[in-house]
């Protein structure tokens, strides 16, 4: 894949925990929106493969390229608009080195 596809990407517990937490919210509140896109953040291939080599403080060794099937499935991905989830109290990653630290280390907090 190209370092430049871009995509939104979340951790499991943070979609999870969202979800969770807008269930109750949703049904019992005839203001709250009953759709709601939960916050993720908006990187890069490249911006994870940056955050990993933070984090672990080794260089992936990854060879990129442009496949446009991969591209065009998981590296498109404009950056979704949250605001509504985000004044809701929602949460996404703090940042991609959080984000890979807690991929790496299978710890969410």
């Amino acid at each position: 894949m190209n370092p430049r596809a871009g995509n939104g990407i979340v951790l499991v517990d943070v979609a999870i925990g969202g979800n969770i937490r807008a269930a109750p919210r949703c049904l019992h509140s005839p203001r709250v929106p009953t759709v709601v896109q939960l916050p993720v953040l908006h990187g890069t291939a490249g911006d994870v493969a940056a955050a990993v080599a933070r984090v672990t403080g080794r260089r992936a060794m990854i060879e990129w390229g442009d496949d446009a099937k991969l591209t065009r499935l998981f590296g498109a991905m404009p950056p979704l608009d949250a605001r509504t989830s985000l004044k809701l109290g929602f949460r996404a990653d703090e940042n991609m080195d959080a984000l890979a630290r807690a991929a790496l280390t299978g710890d969410p907090s």
